[in-house]
């Protein structure tokens, strides 16, 4: 079983997953890191590099008629001195579209930074679990 994660990291997990789960885009947008280099990697193969592609792309899926529902598995926090580390999980995300509900497992790597304002997600990598 692993350890539990540290409580500085278990928040960014938890506020990443309360943005999206509330379609808050500025909540979102506090737990990425402030700076060009910030990058995700999506489901899809697409790169955005800083914020503003990060939001646009993120904007089509919080849609209003889309709920969403976010379960993390499997968390584990590799540090890389004081000011940084790995953060890999599973998740699984529920998506409801006008009472259809489809049921996703995926896999992500967020990197850490730690800076004035606290911890920050300065890259994400999104990646479809693979099938058992």
């Amino acid at each position: 079983m692993p350890s539990p994660l540290p409580v500085e990291i278990a928040a960014v997990l938890r506020s990443w997953v309360e943005a999206i789960e509330a379609k808050d885009l500025e909540a979102l947008r506090a737990v990425f890191r402030d700076h060009e280099e910030l990058v995700v990697f999506w489901t899809n193969g697409e790169r955005n590099v800083g914020w503003e592609q990060v939001r646009t792309h993120i904007e089509g899926d919080l849609r209003p008629e889309v709920a969403l529902q976010i379960e993390i598995e499997e968390p584990r926090y590799a540090p890389l001195g004081a000011d940084a580390g790995t953060l890999t999980f599973r998740y699984t995300i529920r998506l409801t579209v006008h009472g259809d509900s489809t049921t996703l497992q995926r896999l992500a790597s967020m990197s850490l930074h730690r800076e004035a304002p606290g911890w920050r997600i300065a890259a994400l990598h999104l990646s479809t679990a693979p099938r058992a």
